[in-house]
């Protein structure tokens, strides 16, 4: 149960929704049916705690026209009705046919929008933009996405549609309208379609999300079901954080980057000729399996190349670079901290290190591929964070990008030793350069005589623009326009009725007339409003 505390007796200043929140997100995401939970989940966006697993998606970025803030405001209240909560999503599974509904605001959007600075999530990295920020080659970026004008909204509708049916995903009727109101006041200037069917070659059809976080697994129903210790079970402060415009006690949102990734499958292919052609030269034997775990960090079955040189039929999430492996009538390694089975530069050993100090670092990825008539496709990847600058921005800037890779031992200096292996391969550029071996859990000099240089002949992954943006609770929008009321004849004059899903919570005084500085701590009494809520209370007529 979460800890509450009294009024600061100071400044009289209540933390107990804060360190409510706090204490909520800070345990494995168990227990989903609590009363905590319940409060937390039917006010969270979904898609955020599980990914929406639609087969069609649309990414909507939208932009309102100058001085149109209160028509913005009326109409994202009315579209808020059809959001899709953590706790549906989570109750019905895989078995809800129905579309999964989030909206996002960026930071130029909340501005838009009039809402406090107080109130706006507090990010630096949110405020400056996703461009701004990544250490990606902005000289690549090729679509419309890069040039877009200021994007007021992200909103993403996803679905499941009847095989045979053609692209364009058909809102119903409520969201048709809504999407055409839309053009009185603003536009959606951009539009990206997203799939869940893979459109890349059949080789580099890896297993999904095997990495991401767990939460709440004991939701998961039928099939899908499965065993987890509650260590396997990540925290919610992996990825929530307190929503300062919630209406709830634990209203929670999360920040959201959003980026579209080509992908040349036949980029990859060409690295993978190439590595076969330079093994057979000196007289080494590698297979395609080995190759592309060799690059990626597994094979296409999700067995982890650090665990095994063949696949295995086993996607397992439990490893960490540093199992003991032997092998018979082999001299073999005991760990993998020296790269000796799985490469520095392997997609997933960059993106996630596996140390005990990098567990907070995770983030969770709900991306989709897109495929635009087999001219262009790739993954229109998106992750939800805690926070962007120690998290997201960590794992693409500091390690995906960076050519070192930290290693756990210390030099004689006491300092981490670093490897200059190269930055993640797939995030490579024409003419980078890599060592790659054919010899697996052995040791350094047999390693080297098993070796030899390879170039990237052509890039693989090209950024084509990205943003950034944060998800607020559903209450946060329901108070945007609140519903228009005729006081005079709804009620008597002096009172207004209370925004849809309001909770008071009040304490009685003992003491009356006091200081709040003079409360007793065993008898808090105070009327705790959440900010920006308005209340004006009636006089009763006894």
């Amino acid at each position: 149960m979460p800890v509450y505390k009294y009024p600061n007796p100071l400044t009289g200043y209540d933390t107990s929704k804060i360190d409510a929140i706090k204490a909520l997100l800070a345990g494995p995401a168990l227990g989903w049916m609590s009363e905590e939970n319940d409060k937390l989940l039917s006010d969270l966006q979904a898609n955020i705690l599980k990914h929406h697993n639609k087969r069609h998606s649309e990414y909507h970025f939208i932009q309102f026209k100058e001085g149109e803030a209160p028509a913005a405001k009326e109409w994202l209240t009315r579209f808020a009705e059809k959001i899709t909560s953590a706790k549906t999503q989570l109750v019905n599974g895989s078995r809800d046919k129905s579309p999964v509904i989030s909206i996002g605001l960026t930071y130029a959007g909340y501005r838009y929008l009039g809402i406090p600075d107080s109130v706006i999530p507090d990010s630096h990295a949110f405020r400056m933009g996703l461009t701004n920020r990544v250490r990606l080659d902005q000289n690549k970026v090729e679509t419309q996405l890069a040039g877009i004008p200021q994007v007021h909204v992200i909103l993403l509708y996803a679905c499941d549609e009847p095989p045979g049916k053609k692209a364009n995903i058909q809102l119903d009727l409520h969201q048709k309208q809504l999407m055409g109101d839309l053009n009185k006041f603003g536009k959606r200037f951009y539009l990206s379609m997203g799939t869940k069917e893979n459109p890349l070659h059949e080789d580099y059809h890896f297993e999904e999300g095997i990495s991401n976080p767990v939460f709440f697994p004991d939701a998961s129903l039928g099939k899908d079901r499965k065993a987890y210790k509650k260590t396997d079970v990540a925290p919610l402060d992996l990825v929530l954080i307190l929503d300062k415009g919630g209406n709830q006690k634990f209203s929670c949102g999360s920040f959201g980057a959003f980026m579209k990734l080509r992908i040349n499958d036949k980029a990859i292919k060409a690295l993978e000729s190439e590595i076969k052609t330079k093994a057979q030269a000196g007289s080494m034997n590698v297979g395609s399996d080995f190759i592309r775990a060799a690059l990626v960090g597994r094979f296409t079955d999700g067995t982890p190349f650090s665990l095994s040189d063949t696949p295995r039929a086993n996607p397992t999430n439990h490893f960490d670079y540093n199992e003991v492996i032997r092998l018979k009538n082999v001299r073999a390694a005991e760990t993998d901290e020296e790269g000796v089975r799985c490469p520095f530069y392997a997609h997933i050993r960059k993106a996630n290190p596996r140390t005990p100090e990098t567990r907070s670092v995770r983030i969770a990825r709900r991306g989709v591929f897109y495929n635009e008539d087999g001219k262009e496709k790739g993954l229109l990847f998106l992750s939800f964070q805690r926070s962007l600058g120690d998290q997201f921005e960590v794992i693409l800037n500091n390690w995906m990008l960076n050519r070192y890779t930290h290693l756990l031992d210390k030099d004689e200096k006491g300092e981490p030793k670093n490897v200059d292996a190269g930055k993640d391969i797939l995030f490579s550029t024409a003419g980078d350069t890599y060592q790659f071996s054919t010899a697996w859990n052995e040791h350094q000099n047999a390693r080297q005589a098993k070796s030899f240089k390879i170039t990237v002949p052509e890039t693989i992954v090209d950024f084509l623009g990205g943003i950034y943006f944060f998800t607020p609770s559903i209450s946060f929008f329901r108070k945007l326009a609140p519903a228009k009321t005729n006081r005079a004849a709804a009620s008597p004059p002096g009172s207004v009725p209370f925004l849809p899903g309001t909770e008071i919570f009040l304490k009685q005084d003992q003491n009356p007339g006091h200081m709040p500085h003079q409360r007793a701590p065993e008898s808090p009494a105070m009327l705790y409003f959440i900010a920006g809520t308005e209340v004006q209370l009636q006089p009763s007529e006894k």
